[in-house]
């Protein structure tokens, strides 16, 4: 019986490079729009990533800023910087990923600055060998707060377009 596990792990192991045809390791870069407890964003985001068999490892940063007012009543204008890695499972043309990153928030008003940690999950799809599309949800969740905003958690969905290259 354990001759059979054994086997049958060793067999599973060796599938994986089949089960992902997709490359995904490399450098991209790419543009995102979405919405943050009400409110329009727009950014732009670069990494790098390398995929060993289906596994998938990177580094990402970031940089959105709002567009309009949130509903906690954020004020448009705020901008968020952050940086983090990504790990994820490549399913042929599609990368699921979970994610966490530093992030820092800020305005011109000295008064609005955070230290946030930002939890990420999505899912990106290769539509050519250099053209992906993807969605993201994204929570950002104050880690060190000088604001005087008594919300401490900031959540977002956003589409994600991005060259591979």
């Amino acid at each position: 019986m354990k001759t059979f596990l054994k086997s049958t792990a060793i067999a599973t192991i060796m599938a994986l490079p089949n089960m992902a045809n997709a490359d995904w390791s490399g450098f991209y870069t790419g543009v995102e729009i979405g919405g943050i407890d009400g409110a329009p964003v727009g950014g732009a985001f670069a990494g790098a990533q390398y995929q060993l068999w289906a596994f998938v490892a990177g580094i990402e940063i970031s940089y959105d800023t709002l567009l309009g007012d949130t509903n906690n009543g954020a004020p448009s204008g705020l901008d968020y910087f952050s940086v983090g890695y990504r790990l994820g499972w490549a399913f042929d043309e599609v990368l699921g990923y979970l994610g966490v990153a530093g992030s820092s928030t800020d305005t011109e008003d000295t008064d609005l600055f955070d230290i946030q940690a930002v939890f990420e999950l999505g899912f990106d799809y290769r539509y050519t060998d250099t053209l992906t599309v993807g969605v993201q949800y994204k929570s950002n969740v104050s880690i060190l707060q000088f604001s005087e905003d008594d919300d401490t958690s900031i959540d977002g969905l956003s589409l994600r377009v991005a060259y591979q290259f």
